[in-house]
This record gives structure tokens, C-alpha cells and sequence, in this order.
């Protein structure tokens, strides 16, 4: 099934879809709204779907204006929403793929309280998953398989609502439940279901000091910090994940997931299993990017191998292992040169006792 083209219909579709849900962003999240009478007088609430929970959100008075406003664009909203799953239905009839029921739920809670607005990132199998619909191609199923979701996050601010981690993945599932760290006082980096379904954060390395898990107090958990993972999650995209009416989330660019998963292929900590899917993650969109969008794939090719010698070794290393099948037809003109060549020595100038002078260290050689 991989390499099979998705139609330009089908792509325009959700098109579509991502332009509504984005506009309908700034609208009342979608739901019922309740009228209650208490000592003579009416209140209004709204019953809002949060993965497997209904959540009651309290409005007011409703004779207040104010809140007459906010329940009429909550029933605006499910409008709206209705539109926007049948727009989904049509997609999935023409043969996209979306999230299984467990993965559905929990990106739903997530975006229910905010939090891929507030900075958490969908990166791992899960958005390798979003991209077919994308970049115009289908992927293998056997890229596909996983039953986890990892998350990244650089930095999480003004976060909307209620955004204990924990709290928010009990909506999605109730058997979520937050695994023990060997340092009792750290909060979890990682929530298990009772199915067996995993939850784990992620975030990039700052410095040495950084400690194994990174506290991120403002969502009660931690995170496991990676090397390369900056690289990974710059300029994320948003993307609607096709359960319900559509989820916004935030994923990595198809063409640094590409060059990212080259990368940490060739780390030698990598077990032999994740390298084989990290490669073949990495060939498909690849070859996919490069007949849809080759300029972007260019650029993040050139921008990871500006960034050290480490990183053009991890590359050449994984593209050498891929060019009997070859992604080298994919990738820029004279690419795979550029990476096996040796940076040049400085020019060494005699200093006045007649000895060669040492060269200045740039802070580009320290990187």
C-alpha cells in the first residue's frame, strides 16, 4: 500500500477540514448546553466530550446577555462540528486512515484542555500515522504499529483549564495511571492504561546538567530528555487528526521526522528493532517528500548537516544502509558527497618565535 497516491480530491477535502477546524479554534469548544433552575432562577452549563468523559462546564445566569452569547456559539460550534465529521467520513471512505479509539481519545482529551495550544507536540509512530493525508501518499502499515504516544514539549506556558497530565488522561481513560520513577520526589514521565497503552513526554537536551526527568510542574509530570529531539519539533505544524469531528495537534514537519529518524537510527543505544522502523519511516517519507516537496526535504537535509560533524556521520551512515534501494534518486544533487566530505583544516600562520600559532577554536567547532 505504500507509495499508493492519494487523490487531489481527497487532499483537498482536508484541506478543508484543517481550514474549518482552525477557524472554528477561536469558537466554544463543541457540546450541549443545560439549563438548571435553582431557587426560581435559570443557570446554564455546558456538557463538553473529553475522550471518554463528559465534562460540565458552569456558564451563568441565563438571563445574563453574556452567557445567552456563549451558549448560542456553543450550539454554533456543534453545528459546525457536525460538518467537519462529515467532511472525515468522506476521507475515510476514500481510504485514509485515521487514529485507533484509544490514540482518538487521548489526542482529544489533550486538545480539550488546551495543551497542544499551550506547546505539547504529537512526535513518534503516532504522527508518522497523520502524514499519508499530507504528503499525497500512503504508508506501509508496518510503520504504523505501535500501541504508545509520545509527546514532546519544549516549553509549556499559559496553559488553558485543567492541565494536570494525569487528570486529563483519566478523560480519555480511567485506568491511566502514572508509572513509579526510581526518584521517588520526581513527578511521572510515563502513564500506562490497564490495555497496556503508554504515555510518555519528551524533551530536548539543554545542557549537561540536565537531569533524567526534566520537571515540568505546570502539567504535574516530567520528561525524558533526548539529543536531537530540537531539531525534531522546530516550526511544528498543526494537523487534524481524523477521530470524531477532528482534532487539532501539533506534529512535527513530515521532512524533519524524515531526517530525524535518520539520525537516531544510526545511535548506537538504538535497539535493533525501533532502527528497522526508524529507517523505514525514514525511506518512505523520504521518497514521498521528495516527488511531493523536494525543496522542503532539501532544506531539512542541509539544515541537519550544518548542525556538526556528529550529525552528518548519523546521517551518511543510515543513507549509506537505505542506497540499495535507492534514496539517493530522492535526495539533493551531490547530497551524499557533501556529507562524506572532510570539513577543511585551518590555515596555520607562523607565529613571531617561528613555531606554527594554534588556531582559534570557533564556537561553530565546539557544536
Amino acid at each position: 500500500m505504500a507509495g499508493v497516491s492519494i487523490g487531489l480530491s481527497t487532499r483537498n477535502l482536508y484541506a478543508e477540514l484543517t481550514q474549518r477546524a482552525l477557524f472554528d479554534s477561536e469558537n466554544p469548544t463543541p457540546g450541549t448546553v443545560a439549563t438548571k433552575r435553582v431557587k426560581g432562577r435559570e443557570y446554564l452549563s455546558a456538557k463538553e466530550k473529553h475522550g471518554q468523559r463528559i465534562v460540565e462546564r458552569y456558564l451563568g445566569a441565563a438571563d445574563d446577555p453574556e452567557v445567552q452569547r456563549i451558549a448560542a456559539a456553543i450550539r454554533d460550534s456543534r453545528n459546525s462540528s457536525n460538518e467537519r465529521r462529515r467532511l472525515i467520513q468522506m476521507i475515510k471512505r476514500a481510504g485514509v486512515a485515521g487514529p485507533t479509539l484509544e490514540t482518538g481519545r487521548v489526542l482529544e482529551a489533550l486538545e480539550r484542555s488546551g495543551l497542544f495550544e499551550s506547546g505539547l507536540i504529537l512526535v513518534g509512530t503516532q504522527a508518522f500515522q497523520i502524514y499519508p493525508i499530507i504528503i499525497g501518499e500512503q504508508l506501509s502499515t508496518e510503520g504504523m504499529m505501535t500501541n504508545d504516544a509520545d509527546f514532546a514539549v519544549a516549553s509549556i506556558v499559559s496553559i488553558n483549564g485543567d492541565a494536570d497530565l494525569s487528570t486529563v488522561l483519566k478523560r480519555a481513560d480511567p485506568s491511566f495511571a502514572p508509572q513509579i520513577q526510581l526518584r521517588k520526589t520526581a513527578l511521572p514521565k510515563r502513564f500506562r492504561a490497564a490495555n497496556g497503552y503508554v504515555v510518555e513526554i519528551l524533551t530536548p537536551v539543554r545542557s549537561r546538567k540536565d537531569e533524567d526527568p526534566v520537571a515540568i510542574k505546570s502539567i504535574g509530570a516530567s520528561a525524558t530528555p533526548l539529543h536531537y529531539l530540537e531539531f525534531l519539533i522546530e516550526e511544528a505544524m498543526t494537523a487534524v487528526a481524523l477521530y470524531g469531528s477532528g482534532v487539532r495537534v501539533k506534529i512535527p514537519q513530515p521532512e524533519r521526522y524524515a531526517v530525524h529518524k535518520l539520525i537516531i537510527a544510526a545511535q548506537p543505544e538504538r535497539d535493533r528493532a525501533k532502527r528497522r522502523k526508524d529507517l523505514l519511516q525514514a525511506k518512505e517519507l523520504i521518497e514521498a517528500i521528495g516527488r511531493d516537496n523536494p525543496t522542503a526535504l532539501a532544506n531539512a537535509l542541509i539544515d541537519a548537516a550544518s548542525r556538526g560533524p556528529k550529525w552528518k556521520a548519523a546521517m551518511r551512515d543510515s543513507l549509506a544502509f537505505l542506497e540499495p534501494d535507492g534514496i539517493a534518486a530522492h535526495l539533493p544533487i551531490g547530497f551524499m558527497d557533501k556529507l562524506s566530505a572532510r570539513r577543511p583544516r585551518p590555515r596555520v600562520e607562523a607565529g613571531k618565535s617561528g613555531r606554527a600559532a594554534k588556531p582559534a577554536r570557533s564556537r561553530s567547532a565546539r557544536t
